[in-house]
């Protein structure tokens, strides 16, 4: 574990990871987590100014995704309307470059990914990657 870190926060507690986002962030672009594990530490260390939003897709029995009024999920859930985010087609129109944060271990987190949707840069920090798509058709 790297210096700093707790063991709360160690799943995206890789400094490396968000500097890298902080770095190369440009106004507007967006953040999404894939779970709310990763979510806190993320929120830690990201310099962006953006608030990153929290990916809670549908289960597969068609229940929401989003965390229930207990543990962890009622230090998010009097945000909903702000993080919450369903479905990666639910991003703002207009919208050009998105940053996702996820386990890097298949199955990926967020597919299917968007069509329109181009990877431009992945980076990988132990089982932690944030992959940089930039997107076409909006």
């Amino acid at each position: 574990m790297q210096a700093g870190c707790s063991v709360i926060a160690s799943p995206c507690c890789s400094i490396n990871l968000v500097n890298y986002v902080n770095e190369n962030y440009q106004a507007n672009d967006r953040i999404v987590v894939s779970d709310l594990f990763w979510y806190f530490g993320y929120v830690y260390y990201n310099k962006t100014g953006s608030v990153p939003l929290l990916y809670t897709p549908p289960q597969a029995n068609g229940a929401s995704g989003r965390p229930g009024n207990y543990g962890f999920g009622t230090l998010v859930n009097n945000e909903a309307d702000k993080i919450y985010l369903d479905s990666l087609e639910k991003l703002p129109v207009g919208q050009t470059r998105v940053w996702l944060v996820s386990n890097s271990a298949p199955p990926d987190d967020f597919a299917p990914i968007p069509n329109n949707w181009n990877k431009v840069s992945t980076l990988k920090v132990g089982d932690t990657q944030v992959r940089l798509y930039t997107l076409g058709g909006q």
